[in-house]
Formats: C-alpha cells, structure tokens, sequence
C-alpha cells in the first residue's frame, strides 16, 4: 500500500485505482472515510468511479495503515493531508468526495486550500456544535473518552444501521472499528469535537453538493440544511429513507448519484 510523508511527520497511505484507458481517464477525484474506518469503506464506489476516473481512497491519520506522528491533531492538519496527497501525485484539482467525518475533513481541505480542488461532495457530514446538535455530540465524546474501541464501535454501527434490511454490513463495520488503536480514534473523534467549521461554511469556494439520509440518525438532515443555508456555492441532495452509511446499503443508487454529480460542471 504506497504511502507519503505528511507535513508534521505522519505517514499517508491510500489506494490508487484507475481501469480507464489513458485517453478515456476523466478528472482524478479522492474518497476520504468516516470516524474509525478505513478506505474499505468506498469498496462499493470504486469500481464504478474507477473506470472513468482515476480513484484515490486515503486513509486519514490514525486509520488503517495511516499512522499520526502525535496525538491531538485537528481537522486542519487532516486536510492538509489531502493537500500534501493532491501536491505529492501531482493531481490537477481533483474532485473530493467525503463521507461523514470525511466530508468534514474535506471541506476544512477546500477552506484552506482552494486551488487544488475542482468540486467538493460530502454525504453525512458535521460542521460543528450548531445547536441542533450540541448536547448529543458532547455525550457521544464522553462515551468516546469512557469506553473500550469495541463497545465504542458497537454502539455507534447499532445506531448508524437502524433498521438495516442486512445486519452483515453492520457486523463488518465493527469489525473494521474495533482494529483501531483507541487513542488513535479519540484523537480524530476530538478532532471533530472542537473543530468551528460551522461559522466559516461561506469560504468554501467550490461548488458544494450536500447529500445527507433523510432517515439519518448519526449526522442529521438538519446539518445538511445548516450547510446548505450557509455556503452559496452549496446544493441539497435529499435521500428518501437513507441512512448515514447510504453508500454501502444502495451502493448502486449512491453511485448513480455521484457520478452525476462528478460529470455535472455546472
């Protein structure tokens, strides 16, 4: 698994992925995963991406193979990652697609860096401690900071799969949790915990698509809504019944979706 140095010291791994031939190969765009997981998580995306795009799933620090050189990073310093990954492979503004604590990650990417990046799609994603989500997100830090990986991958996959029609997806998620070193997802869930992004939606300078479940338990369809009321340059995409891992429950829907998005240059 090819690997880079970040800025302060931490190793980058990712996947690359590409099945187009060279003169059918369209913008490259990058994947970047939740809370806890690993680049697995796009399993159901990439093929479909990758035989028009060339598809780079990072692993953000502290997840899979992607080790952190300290404990206590930011959201900031996650998105520099994508930045020193977009420089390193030498890609021409890639489109980023994010989901849930990725989409957070790479909006702080687009705020910070806006030069290197086409188009901006998050699924699932939070922006900070509006007030529709205050108090639940200091109690799911607290059970964070008080409990083993695995309970802490249960818990949170249990509410996230609600009424899921296939329970395997659920079981493999807390598998993939679990694998994680516990100070390692305190960090990105304190990460997520003290970023402000909510009041800085409007520097995001790229064309923005929303998608958010309207079943969503986890990051609620009011946080897309606040996203959306905040940032001009940001469109809502509603998804009947969805939940907050839509990807890998109707992956052929979610796919359908983004690579309309991706093609659409309006």
């Amino acid at each position: 698994m090819p690997a880079i140095q970040g800025r302060d010291g931490n190793l980058i791994h990712y996947r690359d992925f590409s099945f187009a031939l060279p003169w059918q190969a369209q913008r490259p765009v990058i994947l970047v995963h939740g809370l806890g997981c690993t680049w697995e998580v796009w399993l159901r995306q990439i093929p479909a991406l990758a035989n028009s795009r060339r598809v780079i799933a990072i692993e953000c620090r502290g997840s899979g193979a992607s080790r952190p050189a300290q404990q206590g990073w930011t959201m900031w310093d996650m998105g520099d990652d994508i930045a020193t990954l977009v420089e390193s492979l030498g890609l021409d503004r890639p489109d980023v697609v994010g989901l849930s604590m990725g989409g957070a990650v790479a909006m702080h990417f687009a705020i910070a860096h806006p030069v290197l990046l086409n188009r901006l799609i998050t699924i699932g994603a939070p922006v900070g401690a509006i007030e529709a989500v205050r108090a639940t997100r200091g109690a799911d830090f607290d059970f964070i900071q008080s409990n083993p990986i695995e309970v802490i991958a249960r818990k949170r996959m249990e509410r996230a799969f609600t009424g899921s029609p296939d329970p395997r997806h659920r079981d493999w998620m807390i598998d993939m949790i679990s694998s994680m070193n516990i100070d390692d997802y305190r960090s990105q869930a304190r990460a997520g915990v003290i970023m402000d992004l909510y009041d800085r939606l409007d520097q995001i300078q790229a064309p923005h698509e929303v998608i958010n479940g309207e079943a969503e338990t986890v990051v609620i369809p009011t946080v897309a809504r606040y996203i959306v009321e905040h940032n001009p340059r940001a469109r809502l995409h509603l998804i009947p019944g969805g939940r907050h891992f839509w990807n890998l429950e109707e992956p052929e829907a979610c796919n359908a979706l983004l690579l309309k998005l991706l093609a659409d240059q309006g």
